[in-house]
């Protein structure tokens, strides 16, 4: 926060009561379609209101996403571009833009896809009430939204077997929109190690564990259709993961040979990777 601290921030729909210092996160896999109209809505607003905050696009894949936001960084200071060579997750990506920028982060970090499936809107209105909690998530799964059947029944089945695993009671982990206190997501992404589609729920696993407040806010979602969902493959490397997971932290892991817990983990990481 800053002297300015009581100036009211204004979008079309939704006011922002406080003036937060903000960093946005945004992993990018081959986004070149659409990674423009994310970028437009955040600089122009930033660029209005003068505002102390920043962009760190974390870029992976093999298409033009790099040189889009490169041309983005090339006229606004704000923008940063991290990119790696190959695919390497959403997590990692993710990882990527906290670890090697961590000097630049503001007072708070918010992760948001790049598909602008969640408008900038949303996101003011979800803010209001970062002062009274740790982790703010934008939930997608409210009865005004239209997901397909398919994607809604697999998130409500997925959530079911999380809540039973892992007693994580959070409707949306996946959401793509989350706000953190600063401090509070760089000392719990230390102790995440998966990088693939489980990597939220490891990350809300540990922030719940530290005994931080989690609180959902149900936003306006618009599903799109370019959005890539392998549902056979998802479905497993999720599965999976949960059982790695828990199987990690049970009593049961301290008394297996740590010869076979390298075969294990070998063959975990080829199959959620292959």
């Amino acid at each position: 926060m800053n002297e300015l601290s009581q100036q009211i921030i204004r979008s079309e729909n939704y006011e922002l009561n406080y003036y937060p210092d903000i960093t946005f996160i945004i992993p990018a896999y081959n986004e070149e379609k659409r990674i423009s109209y994310v970028i437009d809505d955040l600089s122009n607003y930033i660029g209005k209101n003068k505002l102390n905050w920043n962009i760190i696009t974390s870029i992976d894949g093999t298409d033009n996403t790099k040189n889009i936001v490169n041309d983005y960084s090339s006229k606004y200071n704000f923008i940063i571009m991290d990119t790696s060579k190959s695919r390497s997750g959403k997590g990692n990506a993710i990882k990527r833009a906290l670890i090697n920028h961590s000097s630049i982060l503001k007072d708070f970090v918010i992760f948001m896809d790049a598909d602008n499936s969640i408008k900038f809107d949303e996101i003011l209105n979800a803010m209001n009430n970062i002062e009274n909690n740790d982790v703010i998530i934008l939930n997608r799964y409210c009865k005004e939204n239209n997901i397909p059947f398919l994607r809604k029944f697999l998130g409500r089945v997925f959530n079911l077997i999380t809540r039973g695993f892992l007693r994580l009671k959070i409707h949306d982990t996946q959401s793509g929109y989350k706000i953190f206190k600063k401090n509070i997501v760089m000392k719990e992404i230390t102790k995440v190690g998966l990088d693939n589609a489980f990597f939220d729920i490891s990350l809300l696993y540990h922030v719940k564990n530290d005994n931080y407040n989690i609180k959902e806010i149900d936003s306006k979602y618009e599903y799109n259709k370019d959005t890539s969902f392998h549902v056979f493959k998802l479905t497993v490397n999720m599965l999976l993961s949960i059982f790695a997971f828990k199987l990690r932290y049970s009593n049961l892991y301290e008394k297996i040979p740590e010869k076979i817990k390298e075969k294990l983990l070998e063959i975990f990481y080829k199959v959620i990777n292959d």
